[in-house]
């Protein structure tokens, strides 16, 4: 089902964005698309030869012309399977690589149907490159059990059945009959799995046919084919307050059974269908499939798993979630993977949020390592390597985009964008772009994001934030100068992101005050109406901003003390310490504690560390957490003759004088 063009007036800010323009290489020019046809059916009949590793099948497929005068149809088809027969509307074919160009029977205009069948068979290769080669696997499990199982993603579906492939055409409907041998492992009978509902299986001359059927638009590589002993496990997910009902369908490796842990699958529907909407194939089924690669890919209705313990309960979350965003949304083209990837991931944290609370959301999102990579953005250029287009950054920095947009908007608006963007007709069933996601979210809030999504989508990097802050007792401010400094480390890099950042000041007193402020200079200064002293600030405490540590300036001494003092006076126009200590005291091994107005700075030598001022003066340096020496003090120590030991004395005998230093008198009485 070809989306339909969108034109949105509030697009035209976009113009604002335009980048270089660059020739990148695109899988569309690889594939040779057919823009002239819009598929609406696959029913794929396959016939699994597992003794040989070879498949036989037949494809018909059903399209609409989208040109007047359409004669010929192009469908990809890799070069390694033999096509033996064409036919229906198709009179003849040619071939060239892996594409197979179909002269039609006659001359069709716009709209007018077309039905074609092809019949092909052979080894299916796999694709080279990355992690293991994806397409059409005969793998085995246990001891030489067949795990059959396709692996399509994102554009390999012409590695096993003739189709229209890539992401930009969505088929109204599939159906899958998938012939395999009637045969037992384990005490497990084989069983073909594939999306929908199988409404039908028949056993013919030694083999089973199992017949399923999907009445959803799927674009050709969420089309899924898996074979194995498998056992199944059913449930229903029911909720009457959601008003969502649907069988749960889990195909497992018989040893791994007992390993299964789907608790969560229905709590995560509530979370989802809670954020996103009603559960987009709510007529038809949802279920997993346990795969022998340890992998897994979002199957439309089936995802599959290369587990389903506990360890495996981010991807489930994940991969589930993809029902809403990948299966029903779709990105137009793998240029907008983000719009996917990134949305299962941020959905991942979403759950935990729900199922835990804020602090697990916020572990979840800190553990995406890949937001900080600086040396592309969420737009991928080039899609026409496989192996290169499920780059991390677009799950992590793309679900980080998301948790920015929430802090940027606040709670309920954000969430109000995601959700409504799913339920929207406009892309339910379809396709999106980057584009569409961008005028969705200003119609909803209201706001122009131009700038937000320009910065984080379409740019690079992150900011670094240095700050220093102060107190003003005489005018009675507060306040702090906040520096962006990523351009300073490298010239290269965005000199200011706009955002608004929170900013969390602690008092003297253990108080503290947050404050939201706008921050779009490099160098800007915030001051508030605050009496009370500062001893420190946090930088955007709730960690809405993808940024590295924050860095602290500030650095200054407010307390220096040592155990039995009479007195301690803090000079900070000399920037000296008198310390008064009583008349007698050993002064070789005291320990000061010394309190800085920030603990993110440092002192040296350190507080509670044993000093000896029996040879003067002693001189403390105090640092910023950035490094920067911000204050030399030079500490006194005196010995106060008003205090000390008391005379000791009785009515036989006193010490004097007392306290001392030197002769030492004794007068005592006759007995």
């Amino acid at each position: 089902m070809k989306a339909a063009l969108r034109i949105f007036a509030s697009l035209i800010v976009f113009s604002l964005l335009a980048m270089p323009l660059t020739h990148a290489s695109q899988a569309s020019d690889l594939l040779q698309t057919d823009e002239n046809i819009d598929v609406t059916l696959y029913h794929i009949a396959l016939d699994i030869d597992i003794a040989n590793t070879s498949i036989a099948g037949n494809v018909r497929v059903e399209l609409k012309s989208l040109i007047a005068n359409l004669t010929e149809v192009k469908l990809n088809l890799h070069e390694a399977l033999a096509v033996t027969a064409v036919g229906e509307n198709a009179s003849s074919f040619s071939r060239e690589g892996n594409i197979i160009s179909l002269v039609l029977d006659k001359s069709y205009n716009i709209e007018e149907p077309v039905s074609i069948s092809i019949s092909y068979g052979g080894v299916p290769p796999l694709a080279p490159g990355g992690n293991f080669g994806k397409g059409f696997r005969f793998d085995t499990h246990s001891t030489g059990v067949p795990a059959i199982a396709t692996y399509s993603t994102p554009y390999l579906s012409h590695y096993w059945f003739p189709c229209k492939d890539g992401p930009s055409d969505k088929a109204n409907s599939v159906s899958l009959d998938i012939t395999i041998p009637e045969a037992t492992y384990e005490g497990y009978e084989l069983k073909a799995i594939s999306n929908g509902v199988l409404t039908e299986t028949t056993t013919e001359g030694g083999k089973k046919t199992f017949k399923w059927r999907h009445n959803h638009p799927i674009v050709p590589y969420y089309i899924m084919v898996a074979v194995s002993n498998y056992v199944h496990i059913s449930s229903t997910y029911n909720n009457t307050t959601n008003g969502n009902s649907f069988p749960l369908d889990y195909y497992v490796f018989p040893y791994h059974q007992e390993e299964v842990m789907l608790n969560n699958v229905p709590a995560a529907f509530d979370t989802f269908i809670s954020l996103f909407g009603d559960y987009p194939f709510k007529n038809e089924k949802f279920g997993f499939t346990q795969v022998a690669q340890n992998w897994s890919i979002e199957n439309q209705t089936n995802p599959i798993l290369g587990g389903m313990s506990a360890g495996w309960e981010v991807s489930m979350l994940h991969e589930l979630s993809h029902a809403w965003f990948g299966n029903s949304i779709t990105n137009q083209s793998w240029k907008h993977i983000w719009l996917s990837e990134g949305f299962a991931t941020y959905a991942s944290a979403l759950f935990y949020e729900a199922a835990v609370g804020k602090a697990r959301y916020i572990q979840q999102l800190s553990s995406l390592s890949s937001r900080y990579v600086d040396d592309r953005s969420l737009i991928l250029d080039d899609d026409s390597d496989y192996n290169t287009i499920f780059h991390t950054i677009y799950f992590h920095k793309g679900a980080w985009v998301l948790h920015m947009l929430r802090g940027h908007l606040g709670d309920a608006v954000a969430l109000n964008c995601i959700k409504s963007f799913a339920e929207s007709t406009e892309f339910k069933y379809g396709h999106a772009t980057t584009e569409d996601f961008i005028a969705h979210c200003q119609t909803v809030s209201g706001l122009d994001l131009t700038t937000f999504f320009e910065q984080w989508v379409y740019g690079k990097d992150y900011p670094e934030y240095h700050y220093e802050f102060y107190s003003d007792s005489e005018r009675g401010k507060g306040g702090l100068i906040l520096s962006q400094v990523q351009s300073d480390l490298d010239p290269s890099r965005r000199e200011v992101f706009e955002m608004y950042v929170e900013l969390k000041f602690h008092f003297q007193d253990g108080t503290s005050s947050t404050q939201r402020v706008f921050n779009n200079l490099k160098s800007q200064t915030f001051e508030f109406d605050f009496t009370k002293k500062i001893v420190k600030v946090e930088i955007d405490p709730n960690n809405w901003i993808l940024r590295q540590n924050t860095i602290s300036h500030s650095a200054e001494l407010i307390g220096f003390d040592i155990p039995d003092q009479t007195n301690s006076l803090i000079d900070r126009e000399n920037m000296t310490i008198t310390v008064s200590m009583p008349y007698g005291t050993d002064i070789s091994a005291l320990v000061p504690s010394i309190t800085l107005i920030d603990d993110k700075a440092t002192v040296s030598p350190e507080s509670g560390l044993a000093q000896d001022f029996s040879a003067g003066d002693l001189f403390y340096t105090v640092s910023a957490e950035s490094g920067t020496v911000k204050e030399n003090w030079t500490v006194k120590l005196i010995l106060d003759p008003s205090t000390g030991l008391a005379e000791a004395s009785s009515s036989k005998a006193s010490l004097y004088p007392n306290p001392t230093s030197g002769l030492v008198k004794l007068r005592a009485a006759s007995p």
